[in-house]
């Protein structure tokens, strides 16, 4: 009886995080030709993820290709069933401070390739602005790799990873590294929080 208290705690303290910062996604211009190759980054990020070379419409835009989603493991030839998602979502970095930069800053923030990745539009929308320490993709075997591609991101803007995410980054690595039961205890743990951490 006295766990679940917790638990509605828990929860709540969720839905409040998730709606306690709130920010304009027009302040970070994205899916622009920053090179003027006459693709925009969503393009590029289509041809470079795309496991054959891909081929194009008459508009000049991707058109089919051979995709495999690293937070599913589903694989895709059409690029409807693709969204490019922010490995670290612009409303995290928005939170982190971004939102004094300059629009320049911003856009280069919004289209870095080292910050895109071609996912499942289904798991990008799970995802939205969630942080590591509330959402890990579904495909246990590349949790290790977003931890690290977050992290690197993270630095490569000399921002530092908030104490939640370094729990679950420790958590994964110390604990559930590609084992078909960690994703599930890594969201038990998230939701009943450092309760949950004191039994291990």
């Amino acid at each position: 009886m006295k766990r679940f208290p917790r638990i509605l705690v828990a929860a709540a303290m969720l839905c409040l995080q998730s709606a306690a910062h709130a920010y304009d996604r027009a302040d970070y211009p994205h899916w622009v030709d920053l090179d003027g190759d006459g693709q925009d980054t969503r393009q590029e990020i289509l041809i470079r993820d795309s496991a054959v070379p891909v081929t194009f419409g008459d508009d000049g835009n991707v058109d089919a290709g051979l995709w495999v989603c690293p937070y599913t493991g589903r694989m895709a030839r059409s690029p409807s069933e693709l969204d490019v998602d922010h490995l670290v979502a612009l409303g995290e970095i928005d939170a982190a401070g971004a939102g004094s930069w300059t629009i320049e800053e911003r856009t280069a923030f919004a289209n870095d390739p080292d910050n895109l990745v071609a996912v499942y539009k289904g798991s990008n929308r799970s995802k939205g602005d969630k942080d590591a320490y509330l959402w890990l993709p579904p495909n246990i075997a590349n949790c290790e790799w977003y931890l690290r591609a977050r992290s690197a991101v993270w630095d490569k803007y000399g921002i530092a990873i908030d104490d939640d995410e370094k729990k679950s980054a420790a958590f994964f690595a110390d604990k559930c590294p590609l084992h078909e039961k960690g994703i599930k205890l890594n969201r038990v743990r998230r939701w009943l929080g450092t309760w949950f951490d004191g039994l291990f």
